[in-house]
């Protein structure tokens, strides 16, 4: 009778474990409409610049009748050939949280999209992939992360990108879900609403990049070296600055712009291991809590 009750009690015990993260994971979080900062680097495929931008909100406007949320690019960092980055004014987005789906209308149109759906399921196809990627972003896989200290559904697509629920993808607001030829590559650095940083963390510097603030992120990709380049086996990456990185994350991503593999820097020059990485060409990136400090490519042969 003893050794019944002990599996009843771990049986209910896992029964309200699962309950519980599922109750987290059902609980909708809305996509924001105001107080929002997205914080987005990109590489240039093949040239050697780097852009740094932030998207956020602008007030309203009123088009068709509805109410919509302008997103501005407050301003752009460069460095290298990358160009401006674009339009200040991105466009404008409205949310219907009974379907779970945000819409978009793009510069100088009046015609709304799809720009994310976050009711999606395992086999469809993202609404926003359409428009340069060469094949379809699927979804492949759904689960939950944790985000101050609430669970959100995340799902992870074909092309290597994620999209989590109130947040949008981790290429960036509105960036593509697919690095193709000579498109740049992408990352979503952090977001924060209302001053707070909600991922990668809460602890991460997510302000407004505003071309006023100066910041690690001016660090140039030509202090960042890497030999030898091409290399078959181990290479070394060294940063060329006076000081240690201290606890950077190098980050390394293959030709598609998929994350193949992620170490901690915490000194000027570190060992890179190919360890059962293809042939080809990879793109690095170095961030800290404070932002990203250096971009840069390599050939493994």
């Amino acid at each position: 009778m003893t050794s019944m009750k002990k599996v009843l009690l771990v049986f209910f015990f896992s029964l309200c474990s699962f309950n519980f993260s599922e109750a987290q994971t059902s609980v909708y979080h809305p996509f924001p409409d105001s107080g929002a900062v997205w914080n987005v680097h990109w590489q240039c495929m093949f040239g050697y610049g780097d852009g740094w931008f932030s998207y956020t909100f602008d007030g309203d406007t009123i088009i068709n009748s509805t109410t919509y949320h302008k997103i501005i690019k407050p301003f752009v960092i460069t460095t290298g050939g990358c160009g401006t980055g674009g339009l200040i004014y991105q466009g404008c987005i409205r949310q219907d949280t009974a379907f779970r789906e945000v819409y978009m209308i793009q510069p100088y149109d009046s015609v709304e999209r799809v720009l994310f759906d976050f009711a999606i399921q395992i086999g469809d196809t993202l609404p926003m992939d359409s428009q340069v990627c060469m094949s379809a972003a699927i979804v492949q896989m759904m689960d939950s992360i944790l985000i101050d200290n609430n669970y959100r559904k995340r799902w992870s697509i074909s092309t290597g990108s994620q999209l989590i629920e109130g947040i949008g993808t981790t290429n960036g607001l509105l960036e593509p879900l697919c690095v193709i030829l000579d498109f740049p590559l992408t990352t979503l650095t952090c977001f924060s609403q209302n001053g707070q940083t909600l991922y990668p963390d809460t602890i991460t510097n997510c302000n407004i990049i505003d071309g006023v603030k100066e910041s690690a992120i001016k660090t140039s990709p030509s202090e960042i070296s890497i030999s030898p380049n091409p290399f078959h086996t181990t290479a070394t990456i060294t940063a060329s600055w006076q000081t240690a990185v201290g606890n950077a994350q190098l980050s390394i991503y293959n030709c598609m712009g998929a994350l193949v593999r992620e170490q901690i820097i915490n000194q000027e020059s570190a060992i890179i291991n190919r360890n059962g990485l293809a042939d080809g060409l990879y793109f690095f990136q170095l961030t800290t809590n404070s932002g990203p400090l250096a971009t840069g490519k390599f050939v493994i042969k």
